[in-house]
């Protein structure tokens, strides 16, 4: 009736528009068209710092204009009748005015509030209505010149603007968690579609929230236990008082345990609630799933005893409506960890439940394994997957701990477990298959080898018998060349001495061709000396060079007064037979000289090797009588081996080195190179 109202006052007049009414029946497009606007009515609110800042009542409906054109004439306040001017426009959930001019009419009266019921709430037409709401006060925050209170209106959660004052967080304090009865400006939160969203309340001020029961420091509230909350004759406006031991913190307040059960206690207040205080808490029951909570208007402190022992829990035999808000502890297996700013979530089994225990994002970890063994402590919080919350309804749960010290590991998994199990056998099948393949590759090669080691052992058994053949033919060369040819040039030798030690007259030129055949001989009987101790000492396939060496130094030494030693590298590069034979030659040649010509007493022999072993050199040093190397020996000098001894170095890629001085003794160095020709040749 009053839409139908407004719009003949509409036609009446011409095209302004002298209502809300008439207002909120214009669709958007026609809204947006600027009709002029001409409402007298009365002032509500008027919130300069709020986006909607003029609430308006004609008596037909509200308005909140966003727009004033040009201020404000003189000091207005709500009861106040004004005149409005301006223009139609569709921003808004309804259609409003825009480039408003208010004028003051005179003074008068609020009309009295709506009081909407919990269905009303959200009814479309209490857009911008004055109303007044049973509320409570459940917390509040300043920003933006702005003071926001949340209060829950019928059980569900709200949000309630007033303009921020010097005493508005004082005001906000002494009103938490009481009941109230909220005085303001209903209005509607939408989108660009015109949707609602939500709704929230414009309260002008402090006045317009009236405490249910004023907070009072006396102890006339009836004193009950937990479990009385929200029983016969203590509804959620009876205020009431609580006695009990906090068991532990909460960012909504603390949890209280009495000898009849547990709660949550909603207390905002800026205090510090730990552990094991006793305290009386003056406030009001809540509802809420499961069990009631208990709303604290004041909280005294009575004295701090021992920390409150947990109550050991098992989902599945103990009183699930008893544990709900209590301090529990159990032993659970961790599954694993999901994390967040606000909170680190542990996933976690006890028998066949799954739950979650829930830390605070910003606590410390302990270095969990999957698999570990847990002694969680913390308050149990029932849960359901039923749409009606009914207790024995009951079907899960969740833990809230305090901190990292409601996490203790008790053991870590143990390595075989059934998934590591089953990936061994996996890894185990995978092997055998290798095994047995590579056993199979295994036997066709070591059948090819065995082929092939069968004939490089019968190549090696007739190379060993042509070895040996090849040995006893060199001995059987070797003894007859010393028990024969030898043997006849020694005699020859001896025979051409005496020839030289008789006085028989004799031609100079006949005494120079006996002088140059005994030393002829002399010559072949040394090279054939020489010869026959080759042939019984190569090749060297039993022995090193080093063994070779010393057996010589023993063979020269015997029966003379001299001392002949050898030192050397320990280690020294494989040498060839054709390299250490004929480096045995060079050595056998440079002590037979010296033992012959220098009468030493001590005779030297020194090999040694660099690390990289591409050369290798042997020195002889006597301390025999030496001789001057600027001087060209004579033939009875007895030095014909050295030139045997360069060409043997020589053969070998090397140099011969010699230093001597008269009375200084002998040396003879040869540097060989191993690197720069074959040594796959015979000393002979």
């Amino acid at each position: 009736m009053l839409l139908l109202a407004g719009v003949l006052q509409v036609s009446a007049e011409g095209n302004t528009i002298t209502n809300f009414a008439a207002l909120r029946a214009l669709t958007p497009a026609e809204a947006a068209k600027g009709i002029p606007v001409r409402i007298e009515g009365t002032l509500l609110q008027f919130q300069p710092r709020s986006k909607a800042n003029f609430f308006m009542h004609d008596g037909t409906a509200g308005c909140a204009i966003h727009s004033i054109k040009g201020g404000i004439s003189g000091k207005l306040v709500p009861s106040d009748r004004v005149l409005l001017e301006g223009f139609s426009e569709s921003l808004g959930y309804y259609p409003t005015v825009k480039d408003g001019r208010v004028k003051f009419l005179t003074k008068g009266t609020l009309l009295p509030p709506i009081k909407p019921t919990a269905g009303q709430l959200f009814n479309p037409e209490l857009d911008s209505e004055w109303v007044e709401v049973p509320a409570v006060v459940t917390g509040y925050k300043l920003a933006d010149d702005v003071l926001t209170l949340s209060i829950e209106v019928f059980g569900l959660p709200f949000k309630a603007e007033l303009p921020q004052t010097a005493d508005a967080e004082k005001w906000a304090d002494s009103l938490l968690q009481r009941p109230v009865r909220l005085r303001g400006v209903m209005a509607t939160l939408f989108n660009s579609r015109r949707q609602m969203t939500g709704r929230y309340f414009h309260v002008a001020s402090f006045n317009d929230i009236i405490p249910a029961r004023l907070q009072t420091n006396d102890d006339t509230s009836p004193l009950l236990k937990v479990n009385q909350l929200l029983t016969g004759g203590f509804g959620p406006t009876e205020h009431v008082r609580v006695q009990g031991t906090i068991t532990q913190q909460d960012p909504l307040g603390f949890y209280l345990r009495d000898d009849s059960g547990s709660t949550l206690v909603y207390a905002t207040h800026a205090l510090s609630y730990s552990p094991g205080m006793r305290v009386v808490v003056d406030g009001i029951g809540g509802m809420a799933p499961f069990c009631p909570i208990l709303r604290a208007a004041r909280v005294v402190k009575l004295e701090h005893v021992l920390p409150p022992e947990p109550v050991p829990f098992d989902f599945d035999k103990t009183n699930r409506l008893m544990m709900h808000d209590e301090l529990v502890t159990m032993e659970a297996d961790f599954l694993g960890l999901r994390t967040s700013v606000d909170e680190n979530i542990l996933q976690c089994r006890i028998n066949q439940h799954v739950f979650e225990a829930l830390l605070p994002g910003d606590a410390s970890l302990p270095n969990l394994i999957v698999g570990d063994r847990l002694l969680l402590t913390g308050i149990c919080e029932l849960t359901t997957t039923h749409e009606l919350k009914r207790p024995e309804w009951a079907d899960g749960f969740r833990l809230h701990l305090a901190g990292v010290s409601g996490v203790k590991i008790i053991a870590h998994p143990p390595w075989w477990t059934p998934q590591r199990l089953l990936g061994l056998m996996l890894v185990g099948l995978i092997l055998l298959a290798g095994v047995l393949s590579w056993t199979w590759q295994l036997r066709r090669q070591l059948a090819r080898k065995t082929i092939q080691l069968a004939a490089e052992m019968q190549a090696r058994r007739d190379a060993a018998i042509e070895f040996q053949a090849t040995q006893r033919e060199r001995s059987h060369l070797a003894a007859n060349l010393h028990d024969t040819l030898l043997q006849t040039i020694s005699g020859l030798h001896y025979q051409l001495e005496a020839c030289e030690a008789e006085s028989l007259p004799l031609t100079e030129r006949k005494a120079n061709h006996l002088e140059t055949a005994r030393r002829m001989v002399q010559r072949a009987q040394e090279d054939l000396r020489g010869t026959v101790w080759a042939l019984r000492v190569l090749p060297l396939r039993e022995r090193t060079f080093a063994e070779a060496l010393r057996a010589l130094a023993t063979q020269l030494a015997e029966g003379r007064e001299v001392a002949i030693t050898i030192v050397g590298d320990d280690v020294l590069p494989p040498l060839s037979e054709f390299v250490a034979g004929n480096l045995l030659l060079v050595a056998q040649e440079a002590m037979h000289n010296a033992l012959k010509h220098a009468q030493p007493s001590q005779v030297q022999i020194r090999v040694s090797a660099p690390p990289d072993g591409k050369h290798i050199t042997l020195e002889v040093h006597d301390n025999g009588t030496g001789f001057d190397l600027g001087v060209s020996p004579r033939e009875n000098s007895g030095h014909f081996g050295l030139a045997g001894m360069r060409e043997r170095v020589e053969r070998l890629g090397g140099k011969l080195h010699l230093e001597s001085k008269p009375g200084q003794g002998t040396l003879v160095r040869a540097e060989v190179s191993l690197c720069s020709f074959d040594q796959n040749f015979t000393v002979l």
